[in-house]
């Protein structure tokens, strides 16, 4: 019975639009919640304007599913997957910016 109380909760987390930067799909839009990066990976992310609040959308993936081309409020950039992994977003509708 546990069991499927647990499993239950963790569909309603994901409903809520929760994910990591890299499971996005191209055309999907989120806003940064927060990083799990330490030390001078965080510090680049930050540098490169990935700051919590801002909105992001995945452009395109390259072939191999390495890098992801993002777009910031402002600028383009690429970002590998290893490090999309510890950003922390919240998915928005595919409309807004």
């Amino acid at each position: 019975m546990k069991k499927k109380q647990r499993r239950s909760q963790r569909r309603s987390n994901d409903y809520q639009g929760i994910c990591r930067l890299d499971k996005l799909k191209p055309g999907c839009r989120g806003r940064i919640r927060r990083h799990r990066g330490k030390g001078a990976i965080r510090r680049r992310l930050l540098d490169l304007g990935l700051v919590p609040e801002t909105t992001v959308a995945v452009i395109c993936v390259a072939p191999l599913n390495d890098p992801i081309l993002l777009k910031l409020e402002t600028d383009q950039i690429a970002l590998r997957k290893q490090e999309a992994a510890l950003i922390e977003i919240e998915m928005l509708p595919k409309d807004s910016i």
